[in-house]
Protein backbone atom coordinates (compact mmCIF):
# COMPACT_ATOMS: atom_id res chain seq x y z
CA UNK A 1 0.00 0.00 0.00
CA UNK A 2 1.22 3.46 -0.87
CA UNK A 3 -0.01 6.15 1.51
CA UNK A 4 0.39 9.87 2.00
CA UNK A 5 1.21 10.95 5.54
CA UNK A 6 -0.30 14.10 7.04
CA UNK A 7 -2.40 16.39 4.89
CA UNK A 8 -2.32 15.90 1.15
CA UNK A 9 -2.08 19.39 -0.26
CA UNK A 10 -2.62 20.10 -3.93
CA UNK A 11 1.08 20.97 -4.18
CA UNK A 12 1.84 17.30 -4.85
CA UNK A 13 0.39 17.64 -8.31
CA UNK A 14 -0.14 21.36 -8.92
CA UNK A 15 3.04 22.97 -7.67
CA UNK A 16 3.52 26.64 -8.48
CA UNK A 17 1.96 26.35 -11.93
CA UNK A 18 -1.62 26.88 -13.00
CA UNK A 19 -1.85 23.59 -14.90
CA UNK A 20 -1.72 20.36 -12.88
CA UNK A 21 1.58 18.50 -12.82
CA UNK A 22 0.40 14.92 -12.65
CA UNK A 23 3.23 13.41 -14.67
CA UNK A 24 4.98 12.21 -11.51
CA UNK A 25 1.92 10.20 -10.52
CA UNK A 26 1.58 8.84 -14.06
CA UNK A 27 5.22 7.78 -14.01
CA UNK A 28 4.77 5.89 -10.75
CA UNK A 29 1.61 4.15 -11.93
CA UNK A 30 3.19 3.30 -15.29
CA UNK A 31 6.23 1.82 -13.59
CA UNK A 32 4.00 -0.27 -11.32
CA UNK A 33 2.01 -1.52 -14.31
CA UNK A 34 5.25 -2.53 -16.03
CA UNK A 35 6.03 -4.76 -13.04
CA UNK A 36 8.63 -2.66 -11.21
CA UNK A 37 8.90 -3.00 -7.45
CA UNK A 38 6.90 -0.37 -5.56
CA UNK A 39 9.97 0.95 -3.75
CA UNK A 40 11.72 1.50 -7.06
CA UNK A 41 8.64 2.86 -8.82
CA UNK A 42 8.07 5.56 -6.20
CA UNK A 43 11.58 6.94 -6.64
CA UNK A 44 10.02 9.73 -8.75
CA UNK A 45 8.55 11.16 -5.54
CA UNK A 46 12.01 11.17 -3.94
CA UNK A 47 13.53 12.93 -6.94
CA UNK A 48 10.82 15.61 -6.82
CA UNK A 49 11.49 16.11 -3.10
CA UNK A 50 15.23 16.43 -3.77
CA UNK A 51 14.70 18.99 -6.56
CA UNK A 52 12.36 21.07 -4.39
CA UNK A 53 14.78 20.84 -1.44
CA UNK A 54 17.56 22.22 -3.62
CA UNK A 55 15.36 25.02 -4.93
CA UNK A 56 14.27 25.94 -1.39
CA UNK A 57 17.84 25.87 -0.09
CA UNK A 58 19.04 28.06 -2.95
CA UNK A 59 16.23 30.56 -2.40
CA UNK A 60 16.93 30.75 1.33
CA UNK A 61 20.64 31.29 0.69
CA UNK A 62 19.99 34.14 -1.75
CA UNK A 63 17.70 36.15 0.54
CA UNK A 64 20.46 37.37 2.92
CA UNK A 65 22.47 38.41 -0.15
CA UNK A 66 19.71 40.85 -1.09
CA UNK A 67 17.74 38.79 -3.61
CA UNK A 68 14.07 39.73 -3.69
CA UNK A 69 12.41 36.44 -2.87
CA UNK A 70 8.97 36.76 -1.34
CA UNK A 71 8.05 35.00 1.88
CA UNK A 72 4.93 33.73 0.09
CA UNK A 73 7.09 32.03 -2.54
CA UNK A 74 9.29 30.49 0.16
CA UNK A 75 6.26 29.26 2.11
CA UNK A 76 4.70 27.67 -0.99
CA UNK A 77 8.01 26.05 -1.89
CA UNK A 78 8.38 24.73 1.66
CA UNK A 79 4.90 23.16 1.65
CA UNK A 80 5.49 21.74 -1.84
CA UNK A 81 8.74 20.18 -0.69
CA UNK A 82 7.26 18.65 2.45
CA UNK A 83 4.20 17.42 0.57
CA UNK A 84 6.38 15.67 -2.01
CA UNK A 85 8.22 13.77 0.72
CA UNK A 86 5.30 12.52 2.78
CA UNK A 87 4.70 9.23 0.97
CA UNK A 88 5.08 5.92 2.72
CA UNK A 89 5.00 2.32 1.60
CA UNK A 90 3.14 0.09 4.03
CA UNK A 91 4.41 -3.41 3.51
CA UNK A 92 7.28 -4.88 1.54
CA UNK A 93 8.93 -2.29 -0.75
CA UNK A 94 10.07 -5.14 -3.01
CA UNK A 95 6.52 -6.18 -3.87
CA UNK A 96 5.39 -5.82 -7.46
CA UNK A 97 2.30 -6.46 -9.53
CA UNK A 98 2.22 -9.79 -11.30
CA UNK A 99 1.77 -8.18 -14.69
CA UNK A 100 2.70 -11.35 -16.58
CA UNK A 101 -0.27 -13.10 -14.95
CA UNK A 102 -2.74 -10.33 -15.86
CA UNK A 103 -5.16 -11.04 -18.69
CA UNK A 104 -4.66 -9.14 -21.94
CA UNK A 105 -7.20 -6.41 -22.60
CA UNK A 106 -8.77 -6.44 -26.04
Amino acid sequence: MLAHIERAWAYSFQGQRKSPQIQGFRDVIGRLLRGERIGQATDAFNMRWAALSTELSDAQAKRPEGAEISLNYLANLWVSRDDARNYMILGDPAVRLRVNDMPELA
